[in-house]
């Protein structure tokens, strides 16, 4: 459930408001929006019937700080990850394009969004017009 319209512009403040009631119903709910780490989740849902909140997304914290994951990981499942800096980041993505190269299009995205990828250097093959690898 995301907590926002679609037409809302991104900086308008999320309504968490019928939360409680949503969750009254026997239905899995999966709450997206606004949630940059575990205890904005707890906040969110204090009033909430938690039976029914099954878990939280998180999007543009995850772009911004992909180590976000690793204090609920820790709360939520008992592992313990190391937090990495945003050069050992940037670095681990470089080295996972060169396993799975993704498209350019989303590099640049990537780099557009994520202060840790500013600087990534990710090679891209030389390809002719029909799209064929060139020498």
């Amino acid at each position: 459930m995301h907590f926002k319209h679609a037409r809302e512009p991104s900086y308008t403040p999320y309504d968490y408001s019928f939360l409680k009631r949503l969750s009254s119903y026997k239905i899995p709910i999966v709450i997206n929006g606004g949630i940059n780490n575990y205890n904005d989740f707890m906040r969110i849902t204090k009033d909430a019937n938690k039976i029914n909140v099954k878990g939280f997304m998180m999007a543009r914290e995850a772009l911004r700080n992909p180590d976000c994951f690793i204090e609920s990981s820790r709360i939520l499942n008992k592992m313990n990850f190391s937090y990495r800096n945003p050069e050992q980041i940037a670095r681990e993505f470089e080295a996972n394009c060169k396993i799975h190269l993704p498209k350019e299009g989303y590099v640049k995205t990537i780099q557009k969004y994520c202060p840790w990828a500013k600087d990534i250097r990710v090679e891209f093959p030389k390809v002719d017009k029909d799209g064929r690898a060139r020498q």
